[in-house]
Parts: C-alpha cells; structure tokens; sequence
C-alpha cells in the first residue's frame, strides 16, 4: 500500500498561475492532482529500460506533399531485417486544406522507437512530439 507524503513546494506567482490556469482547464480537482499528473508524465517520458518494449504516440503535422522516410516494418520486410518496431494505428487527415496531421500508435523497444521518430522529426517542415503511453513500470502501476 503506498503512503502519501505532504512537502512544500515553492513556485513564484506566474509559475503558480499558470498551474491554476492548467489545473482549471484540465479539470483538475487540486494543485496536488495537477502537480501528480504533470510528475507522473515527465517520469513516463524518462523513465524505461532502452530495451524495454513500450507503446507510444507520435504526432507529426507537415505540409502536403512533405516526403516521409519509409515506414520502418515495410524497410524491414524489404531487407528482410527483423525489425521489432510495430504500428499499432495510423491515423492521417487534413487539418486544413494543405497541412497534413499524423498519429501512430507505435510499439517496440524505447532506444528503436526514440531513433525511429526523431528521424522523422528532425525533417524540415515537420513538427511533432513522441510520447509514451504504456511502459512495463505503468502496466504494474495500473494493475496493482
């Protein structure tokens, strides 16, 4: 069972402001339910074994038109590389006439996953963000 510790935490006034404003906008019920939500996230995002299968999300908005690398399973089926990099769902639609939006909910190893989007995201004219959704540490959490 786990125990709940109280500490101080000091912010200065913007700071604390905006966390209000986040807090408000989520729905959040506290400044304690923000700042767990906000801690559990970055942890998510740090934490895991590079070897560790995890799924994550990753969001890329482009112009139309914008050349993406290949997709890593139709690479690996080519050169009959055994890639453990697997997409789970694809997801593309107009955002507006022109931009292109992107998810791919991706499964593998965390060191294959991070190369494999940062390929992509460091490509002129596309932005987005990897995010992880499901590490082992998260699935013991959730089950317990």
């Amino acid at each position: 069972m786990h125990t709940t510790t109280r500490f101080g935490v000091s912010m200065d006034n913007e700071l604390l402001a905006q966390l209000d404003a986040l807090s408000e906008q989520q729905g959040f019920s506290s400044r304690s339910d923000a700042i767990r939500h906000l801690v559990r996230q970055e942890l998510l995002a740090a934490s895991g074994d590079p070897l560790e299968p995890v799924v994550a999300y990753l969001t890329l908005s482009y112009r139309a038109g914008t050349r993406l690398p290949p997709n890593p399973l139709a690479r690996a089926a080519a050169a009959s590389d055994p890639s453990s990099l697997q997409i789970l769902a694809n997801l593309q639609l107009h955002a507006e006439e022109g931009i292109c939006l992107k998810i791919l909910v991706l499964k593998g190893p965390l060191a294959e996953l991070q190369r494999w989007s940062q390929r992509l995201l460091s490509r002129k004219g596309i932005v987005g963000r990897l995010t992880l959704a499901v590490t082992a540490g998260l699935l013991q959490e959730l089950q317990s």
